[in-house]
């Protein structure tokens, strides 16, 4: 018989690999140096990695690490509620870290509340969020949203802070707002307050 026919079909060569190097090859292949834009769609918010569609040991292997070492930013309520059902206990468990919202999006929920304790209303706001899109599955302190630092509406000065932090923050509202200008609501650390309202802006 013809040995090239009866040969067993030959094993993979990323699996003869010791475990450390696999290790190294799949965070190489896997995180992003950016954060993964999720976006609500049946083409992309269902599709992985093609790696993870190799064999099931390297899937078993290499899931966590996709989930646990990149960043996932999520800018829309609605694409949260789309994407975090479609993961089951495994991959939600692995994930680090999902940044939430856009700054537009918590600017316009501060000030909507600025007169009552926006903190915990927005504390509130993104557990019921995580609470109706994973049924409480996600842990609130993987999950971080925006707060702008500074005035200047084109600056990309932005803290991504956990509801937890939220605690170490003041708000308020900039002087002079023209609209192109200048952003809604400003963040700053709660020692640096005492200054800004020397110079005259309100603070919550």
């Amino acid at each position: 018989m013809d040995k090239a026919v009866s040969a067993p079909v030959s094993h993979s060569l990323l699996l003869g690999l010791p475990p450390e190097f696999r290790t190294h090859i799949y965070s190489h292949v896997l995180v992003q140096e950016h954060p993964v834009n999720v976006r609500y769609s049946i083409r992309t918010i269902l599709r992985q990695p093609t790696l993870l569609a190799t064999n099931r040991q390297i899937r078993s292997e290499a899931l966590c690490i996709f989930y646990a070492e990149n960043t996932f930013h999520v800018g829309k309520d609605s694409d949260l509620g789309m994407w975090l059902p479609c993961l089951d206990d495994e991959r939600l468990e692995a994930i680090n870290t999902v940044q939430l919202l856009s700054c537009e999006r918590v600017e316009e929920l501060v000030f909507f509340f600025t007169r009552t304790d926006w903190r915990l209303a927005l504390r509130g706001i993104i557990e019921r969020m995580l609470l109706l899109s994973a049924k409480g599955r996600l842990r609130r302190d993987r999950v971080r949203v925006p707060l702008t630092t500074n005035e200047d509406q084109d600056s990309q000065d932005v803290d991504w802070v956990t509801v937890h932090g939220f605690a170490n923050y003041d708000c308020f509202v900039p002087r002079r707002r023209p609209p192109s200008t200048q952003r809604k609501m400003v963040f700053r650390k709660r020692g640096a307050m005492t200054e800004m309202r020397a110079r005259g802006y309100q603070g919550w």
